[in-house]
């Protein structure tokens, strides 16, 4: 539901956003393998480690 929630985003702010980074919070790290294709489509993913936050786009939402 999150992945199309962010894909209904863009497309409606398109004109304005042009392409906006795209991210789901999730409560802890996911098992990337069956996800891989999220970031095929642009959405990465973010999760709570610790007291911080980590993502799986080289720190770019953390």
């Amino acid at each position: 539901m999150a992945v199309g929630q962010l894909l209904d985003y863009a497309f409606a702010g398109r004109k304005e956003l042009h392409k906006p980074n795209m991210a789901i919070l999730l409560p802890k790290r996911p098992d990337e393998t069956p996800l891989g294709w999220l970031k095929e489509i642009g959405v990465h993913l973010i999760w709570k480690e610790g007291r911080t936050f980590r993502d799986n786009c080289d720190g770019q939402f953390t």
